[in-house]
């Protein structure tokens, strides 16, 4: 911390957010410009405390491939608040041409002579606006061609990954800026477990200022997050994006070290769980030397959001009478209705005069023991949808397992002790599904896959995002096609005897579980993530519609290309079988219609 009172000409003055999901709920009315309001208030509070820099932590969108309106809007509010006539006062010391290898001008946008950057903004990647498709680009490499915004940390070996800092001077203070974009995080946590992340430290007296886009929590899954353990002691503080639960006062890690963790948080709730809760802040931190004072700004603009816990009360022998005239399920509804009621005024308490006009977001968690007391969750939300911003999904309902409660009668008592942290109970898909396969029988059942592929295809399917959801993508058809046509290749090239085929795969699969420790998920995780991108996601609404749809594949093997025509309009003309079949043109001519990804591989 900042112990004298330096002149301001020593001092970086610098704005620190993280998670903005640019473009979050876009196709909800309702909230639409939420994330764009807020960031615009992000930028104006820069503007009004003369920051020197502005430092972003990963997720500026939502998505990895933006809406063309999203993508305006944010060059229209970095253009309309971050050029101006105002100098930069500060000095880029290190090799420009280093840090911004990958992009077509590798240089700091304020040192363009063909521009006039009188605030810089500095970002890496997260995991929604990661380099995607077949050249491997991000939609900050669109702001930074445009001269808008300084896209650093992009790593493009992921063998080994070596970070060099950023070094920047004003006055009497040097500063040491390390970017890690975000990197899936068993990929990540592999690479710190094997020790091939390797930090340079810059020689002399330098603030060390890491920021990096990775889980944090142990509850994300094994191997899935970075302990603070790893991370080198020479460093002063760690701005952490990713999570999105404001702790942005620094606290100690907790290692042994005098390392300093801020946690911004994002700027706009894009999920209704407990974590998005809080205060939404940014930070203004303020680095004299080897000193830092971090001060929290809260957001104004944030829509409400409010959150809560209930467990439905059981039907007591001795309490009769508040159940005159009611069934358990009506009684339920009433509690539910109570709860809600308490929400609501408690989201008016928490508005500001930016957000007191907005709708706020409700989310009410409730736990029932009885099959009795179960009702329509949806129908029961749409009563307060004049008064909510989402009242399809603001009541959840979720049942008491066994584990949670005494079984002593039909109405049993539930260890209310056990509802405090109900994240606890919940285990990461893909650790049940690698602890099956860890099982010495389980793992011979596999004959083609790889276990690893496989767990990435879990991890895939479980985070689809609800926009994802009506996607005709699934990464298990894609997983399991490219992993059938790889072992018929090498089936093939070994060329056995039809009476010593099965021998032949059993060999296969043991020679696959000796490699198993040093296969990643790499390939197949760019497989996939290429063969998404030609996948059309299908929206509710364009069910049942007039138009056609058309994919252009190619084959990696011979690079061919075929085109699927889609028509949910019936054929016309003798012989049609309706339109539900998919027509197929070009090479390798199939009859029926084209399922999961073998129509794309």
């Amino acid at each position: 911390m900042i112990n004298e009172e330096p002149p301001d000409e020593d001092v970086f003055k610098i704005l620190v957010a993280t998670d903005n999901h640019l473009g979050y709920g876009e196709k909800k009315a309702e909230i639409a410009d939420d994330s764009f309001r807020t960031f615009e208030e992000i930028l104006k509070l820069a503007v009004e405390h003369s920051v020197d820099f502005i430092l972003l932590g990963g997720d500026l969108f939502h998505n990895a491939c933006p809406s063309a309106f999203a993508t305006y809007k944010c060059l229209d509010l970095l253009r309309k608040y971050c050029l101006g006539d105002k100098p930069v006062e500060f000095e880029f010391l290190s090799d420009q041409s280093f840090h911004f290898s990958h992009l077509s001008n590798p240089s700091v946008n304020y040192e363009d002579p063909n521009l006039n950057v009188s605030m810089p903004v500095f970002s890496i990647h997260g995991n929604h606006d990661d380099p995607v498709g077949q050249k491997q680009l991000s939609a900050l490499d669109i702001l930074a061609s445009a001269g808008l915004l300084n896209y650093f940390g992009h790593w493009n070996d992921l063998t080994k990954v070596d970070v060099a800092p950023m070094l920047l001077k004003k006055g009497e203070t040097q500063l040491a800026i390390y970017g890690m974009s975000h990197i899936k995080d068993e990929r990540m946590g592999r690479l710190f477990l094997d020790k091939k992340v390797t930090f340079f430290k810059a020689e002399g007296d330098w603030f060390n200022l890491l920021v990096l886009h990775q889980n944090r929590y142990e509850g994300r899954g094994r191997k899935n997050f970075v302990p603070d353990s790893v991370l080198p002691e020479f460093l002063n503080l760690i701005i952490w994006g990713h999570e999105h639960e404001c702790i942005i006062e620094p606290q100690k890690c907790k290692s042994d070290s005098n390392i300093y963790i801020s946690q911004p948080g994002s700027s706009v709730a894009t999920s209704l769980s407990k974590g998005e809760c809080p205060q939404k802040h940014v930070g203004l931190l303020h680095v004299y030397k080897t000193q830092f004072k971090m001060t929290p700004i809260p957001l104004k603009t944030v829509r409400p959001f409010v959150h809560s816990e209930i467990l439905l009360e059981i039907r007591e022998e001795d309490n009769q009478n508040e159940y005159v005239n009611k069934t358990p399920k009506e009684y339920a509804i009433q509690q539910v209705n109570e709860a809600m009621e308490k929400l609501i005024i408690e989201a008016k308490k928490k508005a500001t005069d930016e957000s007191k006009n907005m709708l706020p977001f409700v989310r009410l968690v409730v736990y029932y023991a009885d099959d009795c007391q179960n009702f329509n969750a949806i129908r029961l939300g749409l009563t307060f949808k004049d008064r909510i911003v989402n009242p399809e999904d603001a009541i959840l309902l979720k049942r008491a397992t066994s584990r949670n409660f005494k079984n002593k009668n039909k109405y049993e008592v539930f260890e209310s002790e056990d509802l405090k942290k109900p994240s606890d109970w919940a285990e990461a898909v893909e650790d049940v599904v690698r602890k099956y396969f860890e099982n010495e029988e389980n793992g011979k059942k596999i004959k083609v896959c790889y276990a690893e592929h496989l767990l990435e295809a879990v991890r895939r399917f479980t985070d689809k995002e609800e926009s994802e959801s009506s996607s005709t993508f699934d990464p298990f058809d894609v997983v399991i096609d490219h992993e059938r046509k790889e072992t018929a290749k090498k089936v093939k090239e070994i060329a056995p005897e039809p009476r010593d085929l099965n021998n032949c795969l059993e060999n296969l699969r043991a020679v696959r579980q000796a490699a198993e420790k040093e296969i990643t998920t790499t390939n197949v995780g760019k497989l996939l993530d290429n063969v998404k991108l030609t996948y059309p996601t299908r929206s509710k609404s364009s069910v049942g519609s007039d138009s056609d749809e058309a994919l252009m594949i190619s084959d990696d093997d011979d690079g061919a290309s075929r085109t699927i025509n889609f028509n949910n309009k019936p054929a016309r003309g003798r012989g049609s079988r309706g339109g539900r079949r998919g027509t197929e043109t070009g090479r390798a001519k199939r009859r029926g219609r084209a399922r999961g990804a073998a129509a794309f591989l």
